[in-house]
């Protein structure tokens, strides 16, 4: 996660960038994802996975963790897949 991204601690702060945006969106994953008390362990469900943006954090933070995804759309998941 890039801290220096302006939008993260003050979002009035936010550049509109792609690098911002990415930012941010991990920033409230982390933030999420803490407050739900997910480690190492941890079965998720991510409805609503997208392109898998919060199995990837999840996977690249914890071990021995069970991470499934469901989505409407076949070609989100199709992408998903790909990319993890």
């Amino acid at each position: 996660m890039s801290i220096g991204a302006t939008g993260i601690n003050n979002p009035n702060a936010a550049d509109g960038t792609v690098a911002d945006f990415a930012a941010a969106a991990e920033s409230l994953c982390r933030r999420v994802c803490d407050a739900g008390g997910v480690d190492a362990g941890s079965r998720i469900l991510d409805c609503g996975c997208g392109f898998g943006g919060t199995i990837a954090s999840l996977n690249d933070r914890f071990s021995h963790k069970q991470l499934v995804g469901l989505n409407i759309d076949d070609r989100q998941l199709a992408r998903a897949r790909e990319l993890l």
